[in-house]
């Protein structure tokens, strides 16, 4: 999976280079996690045929005392949390830390899936939680048409 070949519109904002954000429709500061995260996006679409409206960028979600916000939560066309991205930076190498925080965000969104990527590596599971296992794919999943 390339997501590198996907041209991003940018363009510069008081000084600072900002790219687009399809979803959001709005421009935003690039940073190197925003352009894995616009690059992956455009995969999703399309390569792998997944609906603009179905995503959610940046939602905050709240686990115990925790207030974070997830890079990419995609929903099912029930409304359901479908697939859970983490983004890292191309120089930030993928590890069990990563994994253990994309976990810790999934408790409380409950998605069927979970991933991280740094535009370069990318990990995938499906979540089973009547046996509270991961089954580890080899890519991303399919849309749920």
């Amino acid at each position: 999976m390339d997501i590198l070949k996907y041209d991003i519109k940018s363009k510069l904002i008081e000084g600072k280079k900002h790219i687009f954000d399809e979803i959001r429709k709005k421009y935003v500061v690039l940073t190197p996690e925003e352009l894995v995260r616009q690059k992956f996006i455009r995969f999703l679409i399309e390569e792998r045929g997944y609906v603009k409206s179905l995503f959610s960028i940046e939602s905050g979600l709240k686990y115990g005392d925790l207030k974070k916000r997830t890079d990419i939560l995609y929903y099912d066309r029930n409304g359901r949390p479908f697939l859970l991205i983490e983004c890292k930076s191309f120089k930030v190498p993928l590890s069990q830390k990563t994994f253990e925080q994309l976990s810790i965000y999934n408790l409380a969104v409950k998605a069927r899936f979970i991933g991280i990527t740094n535009g370069i590596s990318h990990r995938f599971c499906q979540v089973d939680y009547a046996d509270k296992k991961l089954r580890y794919l080899e890519s991303v999943p399919e849309f749920p048409g």
